[in-house]
């Protein structure tokens, strides 16, 4: 079933995930059957990752196309409980969802195709931080731990970028940047001005002249490879096909394209920190609207005073800088480098 390319599984998991159930009974069975698939016993997780990444010496931990499946439908679950359940689970849940969360940086994916929009790295970042941001939306005592949970991921991503193989950087963590952009824009949450600053900050870091530049020759520096090493060439095939997929969906995971997450995703996040937007009473059916919270936090900016950012701090100062440059940059165009970062 794998070798067909096939994405059987996870339509099931999936619409197990955003099932409505009648009754109690119902939704704790679905929660067990996901759940121990996923195995997700964290204790157990927590020893095993500390013993795997010490062993490894910072090299990536694989991860199976079921078990990366099974773990995308957990977060997917999370984001539709009710919030009775997510009060009684919150320690549970949220212990889960930070370990997937700080794991991810380090897994390698095996190669496969059987997904239909994006890439199961893309859907973990997304389902996993998604699901973060949804119980700690509720639980205000939590949001820390989720921006920093946040912050890690992307500190921990940006460092593995330079170092990274042109394989891993196309298909594994290029996806998982444009996962975090989907999951940010998505879902609703209380951020802060000061938490706008230390995520532009930690962003930063993906914006920068190299980096993008490597992203831009990706496929290029694969199919050379290719051509020096014949057995390279289903690589080359596969990573084609890979990259043919996101950009039939308007998503070319170039260096301008990862300006332009990045760039929408701090707007997102700036908007809602300028013009909260409650989260009492949410109630979460179905899984999630794509670019649902950028869309209100700026239809809310349009009808709400906004609150007076600290344009007299230096931090403030140079994060409006930043992105200011970045929005020269997405006027410009795919080919305009007067900006520092014309991608």
């Amino acid at each position: 079933m794998d070798c067909l390319e096939l994405n059987i599984r996870q339509r099931i998991l999936s619409d197990l995930a955003g099932h409505e159930p009648d009754t109690e009974d119902d939704y704790l069975s679905i929660q067990h059957l996901i759940q121990s698939k996923a195995q997700l016993n964290s204790q157990e997780n927590e020893e095993t990752r500390s013993e795997v990444l010490t062993a490894l010496g910072g090299k990536r931990i694989f991860m199976t196309e079921t078990r990366a499946q099974c773990k995308i439908a957990f977060g997917e679950m999370v984001i539709t409980l009710p919030e009775n359940h997510v009060q009684d689970q919150v320690d549970t849940l949220l212990t889960v969802l930070l370990d997937i969360l700080d794991d991810l940086p380090h897994i390698d994916y095996c190669q496969s195709l059987s997904w239909d929009e994006w890439a199961l790295p893309d859907q973990l970042v997304y389902s996993t931080v998604s699901a973060v941001l949804r119980v700690c939306s509720s639980h205000p005592d939590r949001v820390d731990q989720a921006v920093n949970a946040i912050l890690r991921f992307v500190t921990q991503a940006i460092e593995k970028l330079p170092t990274a193989s042109s394989l891993e950087v196309l298909t594994q963590l290029t996806p998982s940047v444009h996962g975090l952009y989907r999951a940010i824009t998505s879902m609703h949450f209380p951020w802060t001005v000061t938490q706008w600053r230390l995520l532009s900050q930690a962003l930063a870091g993906l914006v920068q002249d190299p980096i993008l530049e490597c992203i831009n020759r990706l496929l290029l520096v694969i199919h050379e490879e290719a051509g020096v090493n014949p057995d390279s060439c289903e690589t080359f095939f596969f990573c084609r096909a890979f990259i043919t997929r996101y950009i039939n969906f308007g998503r070319p995971l170039s260096g301008y394209f990862i300006v332009c997450c990045v760039m929408e995703l701090q707007w997102t996040v700036l908007a809602q920190a300028l013009v909260p937007v409650a989260t009492e009473g949410v109630q979460f059916r179905g899984l999630l609207k794509e670019a649902a919270a950028a869309n209100k936090a700026w239809l809310n900016l349009m009808k709400r005073a906004a609150k007076k950012l600290p344009i007299e701090d230096g931090t403030t100062k140079d994060c409006l800088e930043f992105n200011h440059k970045g929005f020269l940059t997405l006027l410009q165009g795919p080919f305009g480098a007067d900006t520092g970062y014309g991608y």
